[in-house]
């Protein structure tokens, strides 16, 4: 080295003896994707598909019926109900393992105990309702909710309400969620 020539100065920003940044933003970069693991506690739902070849001719015929109407489905579609009376236990059971369980269930009592589970496709619907101490019939429900849940909220709405005085009744946002 030349003794003469200036000497290169430090870079001020780097300190002696400093852990090398790393991290989300800086160091190693993996530019792959990685996605974020499902928690441990959450099932996923899946359709069953092993019996799917020993489905009866009415099942297969109620099967080829709901894919038409999901196929058909759009908003504001009325749910249709399609009946699952009339098909042997075996078809029934196949089926159900076809639907699969999706992640909302719904019961309700109103006249009569309500019950309904989405499947594991968008739109198809498990529907049952018991009399009180009667009789328990089911059926399938094509549509975005079954048609006792609109039914039960539409005579259950209120539109005698009187919220004079609301706003000093501690009900900080009463009216504004009342009105959307």
């Amino acid at each position: 080295m030349n003794p003469a020539a200036p000497q290169p100065r430090p870079n001020p920003m780097f300190w002696q003896g400093e852990e090398i940044a790393s991290g989300v933003f800086v160091g190693q970069v993996d530019d792959g994707l990685r996605l974020i693991d499902m928690p441990t506690g959450v099932r996923r739902n899946q359709a069953r598909l092993d019996h799917a070849a020993e489905l009866g001719a009415a099942g297969r015929a109620l099967f080829n019926r709901v894919v038409a109407e999901l196929d058909a489905m759009h908003p504001g579609h009325a749910a249709k109900a399609l009946p699952v009376n009339h098909l042997p236990q075996q078809d029934k059971a196949i089926l159900d393992d076809l639907w699969g369980e999706g992640e909302v269930a719904i019961t309700a009592h109103g006249g009569r105990h309500w019950a309904a589970q989405e499947s594991v496709f968008p739109g198809l619907w498990r529907v049952s309702a018991r009399e009180e101490g009667g009789e328990r019939s089911e059926w399938l429900e094509v549509g975005s909710i079954p048609a006792f849940v609109r039914r039960l909220a539409e005579q259950s709405t209120r539109t005698d309400l009187d919220l004079s005085g609301a706003e000093h009744a501690g009900l900080m946002n009463a009216l504004p969620v009342l009105a959307e």
